[in-house]
């Protein structure tokens, strides 16, 4: 009868494992085009009308290009990077780009800039600005408080809320974990 036992419990492992082993790979958003992304894994999910693009960059360093469908435009896009730091994130559109950058020691200061398209000098840019990239610094432990290097998280940008108003459809986004 034990012998029984084992081998349906066996049975139905095997047959659960298979069953995983058939789920369907994630597949990006509808209306989502991710190309020029090198070695960095980009994915795309939908949740209602937030844009989520899961960023999962080995090198620490990389660039993409991002093309958005027109029509169901979402209400906020996030960049969900898993880097150990954020020394340089760049968002580029057509009304100019936006640098991010967070202090890879001591407090995990924040900065951030803006440079109109066509101009080099980029302007500091505060919290209020419709240029300002909220970010939020997340641990995989919910328990624990995250601290830059990250060694289990990620860090969540959402893109300036000027190019969620604007009818640009395109953007490029690059970013630097720590400077090498």
């Amino acid at each position: 009868m034990r012998y029984l036992q084992h081998c349906a419990t066996l049975a139905l492992f095997t047959a659960l494992l298979l069953g995983a082993c058939a789920l369907p790979a994630a597949q990006p958003a509808p209306g989502v085009t991710i190309t020029d992304a090198g070695d960095a894994a980009i994915t795309s999910e939908r949740r209602g009308d937030v844009l989520i693009l899961d960023v999962r960059s080995q090198g620490g360093i990389g660039s993409a290009q991002v093309a958005l469908a027109p029509g169901d435009a979402p209400r906020d896009i996030i960049l969900r990077l898993h880097l150990r730091g954020l020394e340089n994130l760049t968002f580029a559109y057509d009304a100019g780009s936006v640098q991010l950058a967070v202090a890879s020691s001591g407090e995990p200061l924040v900065t951030q800039s803006f440079a109109r398209a066509g101009e080099i000098a980029a302007q500091p840019i505060a919290a209020g600005s419709p240029y300002w990239m909220a970010l939020g610094i997340l641990s995989n432990n919910p328990a624990a408080t995250p601290a830059i290097p990250l060694e289990s998280g990620y860090f969540d940008v959402s893109v300036p809320p000027d190019y969620l108003t604007s009818a640009d459809a395109n953007f490029m986004l690059s970013w630097i974990d720590f400077y090498r």
